[in-house]
């Protein structure tokens, strides 16, 4: 339970495929990813490749609080990161309870601190060893730190 093994990517922009996975690797963050951009192999991959985390983002064909709904429905808690271009109040409300984090595309590079909070957070929660959770306890609260030093004034949303 302790490695982070596979990242469901809901995206279909292939240029946006491409550097969120290479920013993941570069960073340190060796999960399979599997990357879609329809309904049908989201619905595939989510049945077949049972993702530990899912990050979200409008995709044509299909809509996206559909997505969180099957997503929900399958997977009772799975973690998910929503990725979107432009954040409203109206937005935030309609996914305050549903999603573990919101990030806009243009700060992207803070996805892998925000996916590292995730984890440990589920590890956290998973995790019986007192010594383990609080290492782990330590680290979350470190790159809780990091984030909130790095996103004052960017439009990123953590909801643990």
């Amino acid at each position: 339970m302790l490695t982070l093994k596979y990242i469901l990517l809901l995206e279909e922009s292939k240029s946006d495929q491409t550097f969120i996975k290479g920013d993941l690797f570069r960073n340190g963050i060796f999960a399979n990813i599997a990357c879609c951009d329809t309904k049908e192999a989201y619905l595939r991959y989510l049945h077949c490749f049972k993702p530990d985390i899912l990050l979200l983002n409008n995709v044509s064909s299909f809509d996206n609080m559909e997505a969180l709904q099957i997503a929900n429905s399958i997977y009772k808690n799975i973690p998910i990161i929503y990725i979107t271009k432009t954040v409203s109040d109206e937005l935030l409300k309609t996914l305050l309870n549903r999603i573990q984090a919101l990030i806009t595309k243009d700060c992207l590079e803070e996805l892998v601190t925000l996916i590292q909070i995730i984890w440990l957070n589920v590890l956290l929660k998973s995790e019986k060893e007192n010594c383990k959770m609080t290492i782990l306890n330590k680290r979350l609260n470190s790159l809780k730190y990091q984030v909130s030093l790095h996103i004052e004034n960017k439009k990123v949303f953590i909801n643990l």
